[in-house]
């Protein structure tokens, strides 16, 4: 499986085990051959490739398609599914799924949440607390997303300082880089903070895009359209 990294989404190819005796102890992720080793999987079966550099704790399910490498680090019940990719300086904690061909990536963080289908979280972003990250939605630079029920798909863009948290929904061509309020549906459009953001707990910045607001927004409750700037 050969992994490079791409601006919003990853590519897989076929990486090669060297034919050396010492083959058993390198692969190369796709820059080369690196020293690395099959994980083992808490059931005993065979996982994917993991860099001496990188670290997988025992009790973490790697698929045999899956690769950690870089100087990631996985803690914990996780799981790493498919051909998903943790690389870089990257942090998977607190039984978090990274399945499809997702990638996590620089110094991003994700913890008790899922990235999945080839969705991208990178740079210094973090994913906690449940939230669910799909299709080939970005997320990066300091963006925060914080579930339960926090959800962002489609080809749907997080980045800058956003913040989204509360139940929110984020899909389509969304793109978001200020603070949403908790419950919102973003069908489309640009969400942009005026200020930097330091937590949850500061009031929402302006905004500009088409924000859809609701108590539910997961369970077909009608919802209202509304417009601020």
């Amino acid at each position: 499986m050969l992994i490079t990294k791409r601006r919003s989404k990853p590519a897989a190819g076929h990486a090669h085990e060297s034919d050396s005796r010492a083959a058993h102890r390198t692969f190369d992720f796709g820059h080369g051959q690196v020293r690395a080793a099959r994980h083992v999987n808490p059931d005993g079966s065979q996982g994917g490739w993991v860099a001496d550099s990188a670290h997988v704790d025992m009790d973490t399910y790697v698929s045999p398609t899956a690769a950690v490498f870089g100087n990631a680090r996985v803690f914990g019940a996780c799981r790493i599914e498919a051909d998903a990719a943790v690389l870089d300086f990257a942090r998977v904690a607190d039984g978090a799924r990274i399945s499809g061909s997702a990638q996590v990536r620089g110094t991003a963080s994700v913890t008790g949440s899922v990235v999945t289908n080839r969705a991208v979280v990178k740079d210094g972003a973090c994913v906690v607390n449940g939230a669910f990250v799909s299709d080939d939605a970005v997320v990066g630079d300091r963006a925060r997303l914080s579930g339960p029920a926090t959800k962002v798909g489609g080809a749907a863009q997080i980045s800058g300082d956003a913040w989204v948290s509360g139940g929110t929904l984020v899909i389509g061509t969304s793109v978001v880089r200020g603070k949403i309020s908790d419950g919102s549906i973003v069908l489309g459009g640009t969400i942009e903070a005026t200020d930097n953001l330091a937590g949850p707990a500061q009031a929402p910045a302006p905004v500009i895009g088409r924000v859809v607001q609701a108590d539910e927004p997961l369970r077909g409750r009608p919802v209202t359209v509304s417009t601020s700037a």
